[in-house]
C-alpha cells in the first residue's frame, strides 16, 4: 500500500508533467487535456494533504 509521501510524490510529477504538456503547446495544437490534468493534480494534492490523513502505526 503506498504512503501519504508516495501518493504526493505520484500527484507532483503529475502536476509537473500537465504543467510542461500545457506551457509547451503550440497555439496551433490547443487542448483540455493539461488543464483538467493540472487542476485533478492539484485537487488530489489538496486532498491528500488537508482531507485524508494517515493514522498513526502502533509498531
Amino acid at each position: 500500500m503506498l504512503t501519504a509521501r508516495d501518493r504526493l510524490t505520484i500527484y507532483s510529477v503529475l502536476c509537473v508533467v500537465a504543467a510542461c504538456a500545457l506551457v509547451f503547446r503550440t497555439t496551433a495544437n490547443v487542448s483540455w487535456l493539461p488543464v483538467i490534468g493540472l487542476s485533478a493534480s492539484i485537487v488530489g494534492i489538496w486532498l491528500e494533504r488537508f482531507r485524508w490523513r494517515e493514522e498513526p502505526h502502533d509498531h
